[in-house]
């Protein structure tokens, strides 16, 4: 079973740590909300007809990473099912986060690339660089997570999945806040 750390005597958790199944099942709560939270947001400030090419990438972008952390944040819950033990467990989780974040990223940047010509108005390039950097550093961390899993292991892939949610966070303020020149 994940485990919750232990306090002094052996005791479980005193109350200030949480155990890592639920602060997984609180990531992966809070994914699913933010992603129910861009279908309404999407629906009350649609036009009528079809989403325009920029509106599906926002939507796309944003479910693309608030469904990937809520995925990527039962993956440990899986992986323990199929009695995987710890810190192996956490070196595999962050197997597949690499796997997931390698694919998100090209896809992310080959695709805003694209956006970035047809609404300029819409990109932050400092904020772009931001999170392309922050995509890479997290890729760079599951690396060696998934390489060299220890003791903290379950600590840096909780990092990667609160990164999963910040940009996830970002992309929904943006769609709320900033629009494109066609609104």
């Amino acid at each position: 079973m994940i485990r919750a750390r232990t306090g002094a005597g052996g005791r479980q958790g005193s109350g200030s740590i949480v155990d890592a199944a639920d602060s997984l099942s609180t990531i992966a709560a809070a994914a699913l909300g933010i992603a129910g939270f861009s279908g309404v947001m999407t629906a009350f400030m649609q036009r009528p007809g079809r989403l325009t090419t920029v509106e599906s990438y926002r939507v796309a972008v944003l479910l693309g990473v608030s469904f990937g952390g809520l995925f990527l944040a039962l993956a440990p819950m899986a992986l323990e099912r199929f009695g995987v033990p710890e810190p192996a467990l956490w070196g595999r989780a962050s197997v597949l986060m690499v796997a997931y974040s390698v694919i998100a990223v090209t896809v992310y940047l080959a695709s805003s690339r694209h956006i970035a010509r047809q609404a300029p108005e819409i990109f932050n390039r400092y904020l772009f660089a931001g999170i392309a950097i922050g995509h890479f550093v997290n890729i760079g961390l599951q690396l060696n997570n998934a390489l060299r899993p220890n003791a903290v292991a379950s600590g840096i892939y909780v990092l990667g999945l609160i990164w999963y949610l910040a940009h996830a966070a970002i992309q929904f303020s943006r769609m709320l806040f900033v629009q494109p020149g066609d609104r």
